[in-house]
């Protein structure tokens, strides 16, 4: 996986093109009250294989997330 620069979805979008099939990926946010990770995330996420998410921040879309049986754990939602 890429490192994500901070700099919105784009760069989010970028670091996801680096996933493996069977990888578990780990974000890593800069504050409280800020949404890493949500529906288009988790959605190229699991396209290229990878089996869940790790979110140190807030993830948004929970409910289309978990309709898609894709195991996201995160400190708290936005």
């Amino acid at each position: 996986m890429r490192p994500y620069a901070g700099n919105g979805d784009p760069d989010k979008m970028k670091a996801v093109d680096g996933v493996t099939p069977g990888c578990v990926t780990v974000w890593s946010g800069a504050g409280d009250g800020v949404c890493f990770f949500g529906e288009l995330i988790a959605l190229g996420m699991k396209t290229r294989g990878c089996v869940g998410a790790l979110i140190d921040g807030g993830i948004r879309d929970i409910e289309w997330i978990a309709k898609q049986k894709f195991p996201v754990y995160a400190r708290y939602r936005t």
